[in-house]
This record gives structure tokens, C-alpha cells and sequence, in this order.
């Protein structure tokens, strides 16, 4: 089996949930090809799909010492940030993808996740207005918008996104 094929493996792991065998493969896979960002980005999402968010923090910067421009890399990691409450690193990580690709929807929605969760619904709001911009009527991004709506009082905007 070549390398394109035991990725595939992986990520229909990962897809199904089934985070330990595809943590035993990623694993397996480093000790071969210990300096493939992808790898480790891969075996980063295992981790944090089994939430072990330390481990998969440590996983998406090696992905980052090998390849620093992986925005997949840098967004999962901002995540996993996120997800141990260091808001503060994540919060510059989704900035700094977003510097780099304004346009980048994943980046957009998970920093406006992040704003929501400290309760900094007008940012999220906004951040949430420019993913819709990019995708038009997302439905995850009009929910999300809807909660902000709601949680500033704004009912019949709150309304507007949940009818579209």
C-alpha cells in the first residue's frame, strides 16, 4: 500500500469516529515519514477527535515546525487552543490566518465559535457576516448568526437567519 493509500485508510478512520485506530496508523506512518506535515496534521485531528486536546496541540505544531504555512495545521491547532482555553493563542492564530487568507470561511467561523464562547457576540456577529459574504446561506453560519442575534437582542434579525 503506498503512502496516498494509508492516508486514505486514516481519514476514513477519522471519519467514522474511530479515533484509536487511526491514531496506531498515524503512528505507524511518522516512524516512516517523520517529516511530512500532513502526517502529523492528520494524526493531530485522531487526537483531537479522541479529545486528547495536549496531544493533538503538540501533533499540530509539529506540523507547523515542518510546514509553518499549513493554514489546515494552524486552524485545527487554533482549535485545540480553544478547546483547553488558551483563547488568547487561538484568538491570534485565527487572526493570523485570517491576515493571511481574508476569505478562508473555516478560519472565520471557528474565530467567530471562540467569540461566542466568551461571550463576545457583537465580534462573532461580524466575523459571522463576513463568512456569509464568502457562502451564502450556510446553514451552520446562519445558526450561528441566529444565536448572536439573540443573545444582543436583536429577535427579529435572529429570525431572518433562522427562515433563510
Amino acid at each position: 500500500m503506498d503512502l496516498r493509500e494509508k492516508i486514505s485508510v486514516i481519514q476514513n478512520l477519522i471519519g467514522v469516529n474511530n479515533f484509536e485506530d487511526a491514531i496506531y496508523h498515524c503512528n505507524k506512518l511518522l516512524k516512516q515519514h517523520p517529516d511530512i506535515s500532513y502526517i502529523y496534521n492528520l494524526c493531530g485531528l485522531a487526537y483531537q477527535g479522541n479529545r486528547e486536546m495536549l496531544k493533538s496541540i503538540e501533533l499540530f505544531s509539529k506540523a507547523l515546525y515542518y510546514e509553518p504555512q499549513n493554514i489546515a495545521a494552524k486552524n485545527n491547532l487554533a482549535n485545540s487552543y480553544k478547546h483547553t482555553y488558551q483563547n488568547r493563542k487561538a484568538e491570534e492564530i485565527f487572526k493570523s490566518i485570517i491576515n493571511q487568507e481574508p476569505n478562508n470561511i473555516k478560519a472565520l467561523n471557528n474565530y467567530a465559535n471562540l467569540k461566542k464562547k466568551i461571550n463576545d457576540f457583537k465580534n462573532a456577529k461580524s466575523l459571522l457576516l463576513e463568512a456569509l459574504k464568502i457562502e451564502e446561506n450556510e446553514p451552520n453560519i446562519l445558526y450561528s448568526l441566529a444565536e448572536c442575534h439573540q443573545s444582543i437582542g436583536e429577535i427579529n434579525e435572529a429570525k431572518k437567519c433562522i427562515l433563510k
